[in-house]
């Protein structure tokens, strides 16, 4: 073949592929889903930046928007009113409008323990829950569903949330770790990973994550959708959350080049003021802690819970008045979409060359 033959079948194979990649962008389905934050932290950087920088979700022929939002409760008001087919967030806001009747149902969850506990810097003088008295709490936003397990805490500890303790609104990144770490509250609500990134950062903590019964409750975090979508269109929710179960598996083999995909996705996420080696180093130690949480359902069924641990969390919260009855379990989480989002080759998924 000469040189102008050649070219003419280059220039006609890139206009070729130009084309179907136009085609199969027009074919995909547009879909948004939410978070409850003002920005995606690296610690969800699995469910979010992965299936889109991998072309997860393009593959399941999806289109997808992540949104966010000013806490769970905004959040989920978006999913009510349809501006969103499912949010991803904290659970107990959800089971409270359940309870009022909001028509809606969690499809999965997404921790296998609980990690939003409190903490205190170790130099503190609050040893115990009970020691909380008088201090100022930092929670990301009075709308947030970490505001229940430390209500709860207190509660259990003799103290009334509403007169013993002043809670005060710090968010989730930079500012709630300097809040913590200059004084201006003395215990933080954040969950697990922020508090290895701020040991990373040269603050050892005392992590109060060994109170009786906080344990039990792993039922706290998940994604959930309106109702009517699980029986109208489960096909959906299940290719979502397939590019998000896709996404766990492969930040587990391949952590370094998640954290360059966050970065790219998300790129105000990125740790500012820091060497990209110092910045990395960083966010992996957060990644790590949040995959941590995973570890167990990647190696079974990613989103599966037991009835038994939805029903510890409705009685916990009925206990605290959170819930006014508690309703069966099935009312609150079903597990329709779980099995077949997991059916997936998940040795190919951890072969994958990075998309960065």
């Amino acid at each position: 073949m000469n040189r102008r033959s050649v070219t003419k079948a280059m220039l006609f194979g890139g206009v070729a592929a130009g084309l179907g990649n136009r085609v199969r962008a027009q074919s995909l389905r547009k879909v948004a889903i939410n978070f409850g934050l003002t920005y995606v932290p690296i610690s969800s950087s699995n469910l979010f930046a992965v299936p889109q920088a991998m072309g997860f979700w393009r593959e399941e022929g999806l289109d997808v928007q992540v949104q966010l939002a000013n806490g769970v409760g905004s959040a989920v008001q978006q999913l009510i009113a349809g501006q969103v087919v499912a949010t991803c967030g904290g659970l107990p806001p959800t089971m409270t409008l359940i309870n009022k009747g909001a028509p809606l149902i969690i499809a999965a969850s997404l921790n296998g323990r609980n990690v939003y506990y409190p903490v205190a810097l170790e130099s503190s003088r609050v040893k115990s829950p009970a020691d909380m008295k008088g201090t100022k709490i930092g929670i990301t936003s009075a709308s947030s569903s970490n505001v229940f397990f430390i209500r709860a805490m207190l509660q259990r500890a003799g103290l009334d949330p509403d007169r013993d303790v002043t809670m005060i609104s710090v968010g989730a990144g930079p500012a709630a770790i300097q809040a913590l770490t200059s004084g201006r509250i003395d215990v933080l609500q954040l969950y697990e990973s922020a508090y290895d990134q701020i040991e990373h950062q040269g603050y050892p903590l005392r992590r109060f994550n060994d109170v009786p019964g906080f344990n039990d409750l792993t039922f706290t975090f998940g994604m959930s959708t309106r109702a009517e979508l699980i029986k109208s269109d489960p096909d959906l929710l299940v290719r979502i959350f397939r590019g998000m179960v896709k996404g766990t598996v492969y930040a587990q083999a391949h952590p370094e080049d998640v954290v360059r995909m966050h970065w790219k996705v998300f790129p105000l996420s990125k740790p500012q003021g820091l060497s990209d080696a110092d910045a990395m180093a960083n966010d992996l130690t957060v990644l790590k802690s949040s995959l941590k949480n995973n570890v167990a359902a990647v190696q079974g069924t990613f989103g599966l819970a037991t009835m038994e641990a939805v029903a510890a969390m409705r009685d916990t919260m009925k206990e605290f008045d959170q819930l006014d009855r508690a309703l069966p379990a099935e009312q609150y989480y079903t597990p329709a979409i779980v099995k077949a989002a997991n059916a997936f080759d998940r040795d190919a998924v951890r072969a994958l060359p990075a998309r960065i």
